[in-house]
Formats: structure tokens, sequence, C-alpha cells
């Protein structure tokens, strides 16, 4: 679908260069939302149901998974920050005040 979307906004000439850049951003941003649930909350869900099917039992991988399974919200956090312009510069002024 991104791929689409970006093949999309390199050919749609009706388009500004302003609101094309908008939508590229947009759709970097989204990507990477999206890629976030799938790496700290896929892998641990993956390797507990592993765990079950092949009877498996080890406390050591499940304080891994369970690490990685709480670091969903900070990694979040951090991802919207660092690709959103805006909350970047809400930042840095905050920062820069104190």
């Amino acid at each position: 679908i991104c791929l689409h979307i970006f093949s999309v906004l390199a050919h749609h000439s009706s388009m500004s260069k302003t609101v094309k850049k908008y939508n590229k951003m947009m759709t970097q941003m989204l990507m990477i939302q999206v890629l976030l649930p799938c790496i700290f909350l896929l892998i641990p869900v993956s390797q507990y149901s592993l765990q079950v099917s092949l009877k498996f039992e080890s406390s050591l991988n499940a304080m891994i998974a369970n690490e990685i399974f709480g670091l969903h919200s900070l990694m979040h956090s951090i991802a919207l920050i660092i690709t959103s312009k805006n909350y970047r510069l809400t930042i840095e002024r905050i920062i820069f005040k104190v």
C-alpha cells in the first residue's frame, strides 16, 4: 500500500510540491507506526506461542519477551517525536526555555 502511495505521489502532477512532501512525510510516519507493533508486540507473542507449542519452558525467554513487549509504548512515543517535525520543535522549545 505504501509503495502505491509513493508511486501515486511521484506521478500525480496536479498536487503541489508542498502537498506531495506532506503526504510523503505522513506515509513514512504511518509506516513506522505500523512496524513498531509488529516488532514489539508480534515478536513476544510469537515467542510465547513457540514455547507453548514446543512445550519448552524457560523463564529467561519469558522475561526477554516481557521486556520487549513492555518497550512498545516507549518506542512508539519516541518514534512519534522523531518523525513529527511539530513534536520535535515543541520539545526543543521546552528544553531551550529551561
